[in-house]
């Protein structure tokens, strides 16, 4: 029964659930059990990582970009960093899970797709409590 009910609440694409939980709060719950799984990206302006395809060393020291206000972006998929038009060149990213990402940002404020008509600030307190499972309590 329990498998039923993740199956049953993986019908929307993490896109689309994070419009909905932006226009309505119901879905939040979802939202933020399935940002631990999904893959996320985040921009870099790392030189020591090699263009292309590569897997990064445990250690391994990433340059993150950040926005004007400090707070750093992150995308769904690679089509959400070119929203709006924004960044018009190609840029060097990282692919995580997001509960990979949310651990190594946790004390940061982050903005999923910014650029995108559907964003959600995540403050460094929700981070703790989607990683701890209290969010939704």
């Amino acid at each position: 029964m329990a498998l039923f009910n993740i199956v049953k609440r993986r019908k929307y694409s993490f896109e689309i659930l994070l419009k909905k939980a932006v226009i309505d709060p119901a879905y939040r719950t979802e939202l933020y059990e399935r940002i631990l799984t999904e893959k996320l990206f985040v921009i870099h302006n790392t030189n020591t990582i090699p263009e292309g395809y590569s897997i990064t060393t445990q250690g391994t020291k990433v340059q993150i970009v950040k926005l004007k206000n400090h707070k750093i972006p992150i995308f769904t998929s690679t089509n959400r960093i070119f929203d709006e038009g924004i960044i018009k060149e190609q840029v060097n990213f990282l692919e995580l899970t997001g509960e990979s990402l949310l651990k190594a940002l946790r004390d940061k404020t982050l903005i999923l797709n910014p650029y995108s008509e559907y964003a959600k600030e995540i403050l460094p307190e929700e981070i703790e409590r989607i990683l701890d499972g209290t969010i939704n309590s």
